[in-house]
């Protein structure tokens, strides 16, 4: 049996963008979260601060602190980050072969500046899709889970409405036992667990006529199988109508040599 949806009541869970989100995206209920601060700088031209990876929230943000100016051999660096402010005097760039990444896109970066190379956005198969198709990048995904569940004859489930995601994969809990004019429900999501007892009953539709259609079936030499084994074969009367033809032209033969 396909699968099939059954429209329900909105669901209880709470949803929200990701796990620093602090309002439900259904109720608009607060909760409180933690952020998922690394242990690294983020950094570019500007300035430099600690960003949470999931969701990009910035804290501990400063401006780069110069420390000695650039030489031949040294180039001028933020005493806090790291960030190369000023390259070696008559720098030339070399930019690496590796992706740099951050959330937003990716390029090759000089091995003596922060200077930047093809630089170009993420690229991934839609929105629920994690990983992008150039550098690697990994970023957490957004599934789009409906307010509907899906179900089978063993089971019910909420499914992503990009990705076909599923998840609170879960049996069903089957309610009354049928009666002659009730059928025997999931309390769940609702799906028809048993009919009725006074229901008429249905056959499974298949390929063997056993739901009352006429199937056809292909023989050994072409044929559709529906032959009536009785029929006389139509064949045999086409000789026979050949050998009157051969008779009367015979007697008219005989006929016109007496004459």
């Amino acid at each position: 049996m396909g699968t099939r949806i059954e429209p329900i009541a909105k669901l209880t869970v709470h949803t929200y963008d990701d796990d620093c989100d602090t309002v439900c995206n259904i109720c608009a209920a607060v909760r409180t979260v933690n952020h998922f601060y690394g242990d690294g700088w983020s950094k570019d031209e500007t300035g430099h601060w600690v960003e949470c990876s999931e969701c990009g929230h910035k804290k501990d943000e400063g401006k780069h602190i110069p420390g000695d100016p650039a030489t031949e051999t040294t180039p001028q660096i933020c005493t806090d980050c790291g960030y190369i402010i000023n390259p070696v005097k008559d720098h030339v760039h070399n930019f690496s072969s590796e992706w740099k990444t951050d959330k937003n896109g990716h390029w090759h970066v000089c091995s003596g500046c922060e200077e930047k190379d093809s630089y170009k956005t993420h690229e991934f198969e839609n929105a629920c899709d994690t990983d992008c198709a150039i550098c690697g990048y990994v970023r957490k995904s957004s599934h789009d889970f409906t307010l509907e569940y899906k179900c089978d004859q063993t089971s019910h489930w909420v499914e992503c409405s990009v990705c076909a995601e599923k998840k609170d994969i879960n049996p069903h809990e089957p309610g009354a036992e049928a009666t002659e004019t009730t059928g025997q429900s999931c309390t769940v999501c609702g799906y028809e667990i048993a009919p009725a007892l006074g229901a008429p009953e249905e056959t499974e539709p298949g390929t063997d006529g056993t739901d009352g259609t006429e199937v056809t079936i292909p023989t050994e030499d072409g044929g559709d199988g529906n032959q009536n084994q009785n029929e006389f074969p139509w064949w045999v009367l086409i000789l026979v109508g050949f050998a009157a033809v051969g008779v009367v032209i015979l007697l008219a033969v005989r006929k016109k040599k007496k004459q």
